[in-house]
């Protein structure tokens, strides 16, 4: 969970930071009390190009509560609350073979 949190955490950063002008992010880079490590995670997860605007509208999805993006896998359990997922967010880096179980599905059906 607490890898989770930490990957959430910095998903949110990357896409605030997205939006700041360079200048925002090098004071960002100054006045921040993330680690050193943190940083670089959160800066070379920045994509330089505009923030796409996204339809308020768009459902969210994940644990993150953003928009889909990138490469996504659905929870197996049909009664999971949430459903979607971005890889990142439940550290995937390709599709499990067999069938896959969020971590809060997961950790429910070991109660």
């Amino acid at each position: 969970v607490k890898i989770v949190d930490e990957e959430i955490n910095l998903i949110q950063k990357v896409i605030i930071l997205n939006s700041k002008s360079e200048p925002d992010r090098l004071q960002y880079i100054n006045s921040s009390n993330e680690s050193k490590e943190m940083k670089k995670r959160i800066f070379s997860n920045i994509d330089n190009e505009e923030v796409a605007v996204i339809d308020p509208n768009e459902p969210i999805y994940c644990f993150c509560r953003q928009v889909a993006y990138g490469e996504m896998i659905a929870c197996d359990n049909e009664e999971c609350d949430i459903e979607w997922f971005h890889y990142a967010c439940v550290n995937l880096t390709k599709k499990p073979r067999n069938i896959w179980l969020c971590p809060s599905c997961s950790s429910q059906k070991k109660k």
